[in-house]
């Protein structure tokens, strides 16, 4: 580094700096993305021909050569406040100036982070006009990503600055999670070369590796695991309970796809079972989801999962429109064989219980699902007990544990009651449970998806023998009942 570059630019800089703010004329934006590119070639321009020089933290020092470094770090920063100024007043170019900064001056990438998050810690209703470049820029960017990941979720957990939980949910869904994407052109991050895809795996050869190869694996597993770790974070203080996020339920859907590629998914099971208790159906079923997600692929133990799962098993779940996606974690949920016979015979319990109250097609899918759990020998009893006439039902459908719920000492008389449902399909697979002995299991499909109006369709178009009976008889122009 020699003080001649320094003087030079600084030089440069002198009647460049401040750029004034533009009015609202194209015209000005234009001369106001001039001033600011003529600005940033300066800096370009000293990073090739000084580049040890630090634009983050100003030198230490009192010599010659540090003051000129003091004085440019001095105009570093009133650039960095000016495209500060320009995002918050949303000028799209900023962020395309703000990469340009990126990629050509050493200057940080979580400091660039850092300024595009400030521009986005705004009051609620005031979004900035440049939020969807900025969006785009951060899913091309996979750097720029990980930074702001990593310091949204500091934000978030209380360590300084300021930022809206609405506007984290809102990088979460239109940007994505995920770990593709390059790092900014012409800068390398982790020490990976220019354009390297996170997703690539290495392609699989005979031929020993060299150590450049080996060096560039660990990087790229280096880099994904701390995509991972930032995307975690940000996950964890979204859904802490300290946040108290409003709604949670954006947050939840997006969880299940991030959880395998987390380096602790078993941090989310605290956050996730509060969430249970304080939520709406939606966000009972969506948090059940993950959890599952942590039992069956991360070995979580669970004990609460259980008895969760059979209080979501109401007549309003099932007339809600989510039912689509409690249907399927219900059905992976009961296809363990290692359940207990008291749990066994509460889900059954419960089943025909609900099918009493529910909409047609959702009887019709309880009434098949509970025939294919009571073929099992161990609800034998619920099917066919017998107490002489003198029957109390014991059955608590209120209980909080499988245990409480007494399944043990009652017997399925919802049966009966649903041989002479109004929905004739229901009343004929309730005819057939404890004798289908032999037969298959029901394909469950999509019964239980199917509206009234999908109902409606399918028996008016069954083709119907013989004359339908009328409760009277015509006779010329007068009816007689």
């Amino acid at each position: 580094m020699s003080a001649g570059h320094l003087a030079t630019a600084l030089s440069s800089l002198e009647p460049l700096l401040p750029v004034p703010p533009p009015s609202s004329t194209l015209y000005s934006d234009r001369s106001d993305y001039a001033a600011l590119s003529s600005v940033l070639a300066v800096f370009a321009g000293l990073a090739k021909s000084c580049p040890d020089i630090s634009y983050t933290a100003p030198p230490a020092g009192a010599g010659p050569l540090a003051k000129l470094e003091k004085k440019l770090h001095s105009k570093f920063r009133e650039l960095l406040a000016t495209l500060s100024a320009r995002l918050l007043s949303g000028k799209r170019y900023a962020v395309k100036l703000l990469l340009s900064l990126l990629r050509s001056t050493p200057y940080s990438a979580d400091a660039g982070a850092a300024l595009l998050l400030s521009a986005l810690a705004v009051p609620a209703g005031a979004e900035p006009r440049f939020l969807q470049v900025a969006l785009e820029a951060l899913a091309a960017h996979a750097d720029l990503r990980y930074f702001l990941y990593s310091r949204a979720a500091k934000v978030l957990a209380g360590e300084g600055g300021a930022l809206r939980p609405e506007v984290a949910v809102r990088l979460l869904k239109e940007v994505g999670g995920g770990m593709g994407g390059a790092p900014a052109k012409g800068f390398e991050f982790y020490g990976l070369p220019e354009g390297t895809d996170l997703e690539e795996e290495p392609e699989s050869s005979e031929e020993p590796r060299t150590k450049k190869q080996k060096a560039t694996e660990r990087a790229k597993a280096v880099r994904k695991s701390a995509h991972a770790f930032a995307l975690q974070s940000l996950f964890l203080a979204l859904l802490s309970p300290s946040l108290s996020l409003a709604n949670p339920r954006p947050v939840l859907s997006l969880l299940p796809a991030h959880l395998s590629s987390f380096p602790n998914p078993l941090y989310f099971s605290g956050p996730l079972l509060e969430l249970h208790s304080s939520g709406n159906t939606l966000t009972s079923i969506l948090t059940l989801t993950s959890l599952f997600t942590l039992i069956t692929k991360h070995s979580l133990a669970c004990p609460p999962y259980y008895p969760r799962l059979h209080s979501l098993i109401t007549p309003a779940t099932f007339n809600s429109p989510h039912l689509g996606k409690f249907l399927p974690l219900l059905t992976l949920s009961l296809k363990t064989t290692h359940m207990p016979t008291y749990m066994y015979r509460a889900f059954a319990k419960r089943l025909l219980r609900t099918a009493l109250a529910a909409s047609p097609s959702s009887a019709l899918f309880l009434a098949k699902y509970a025939s294919n759990l009571l073929r099992d020998p161990r609800c034998a009893p619920l099917v066919h007990r017998n107490d002489g006439g003198d029957f109390e039902d014991e059955y608590d459908w209120t209980a909080g544990s499988l245990d409480g719920a007494n399944a043990n000492a009652t017997m399925a008389w919802e049966i009966h009651a649903l041989r002479k449902h109004y929905y004739a399909p229901v009343a004929d697979v309730a005819h057939k449970i404890g004798k289908e002995k032999g037969e298959v299991l029901y394909d469950l499909g999509d019964v239980g998806r199917e509206g009234v109006a999908d109902l409606f369709a399918r028996e008016s178009g069954k083709e119907r023998g013989g004359e339908l009976g009328v409760a009277f008889d015509e006779v010329g122009d007068e009816l007689w009942y």
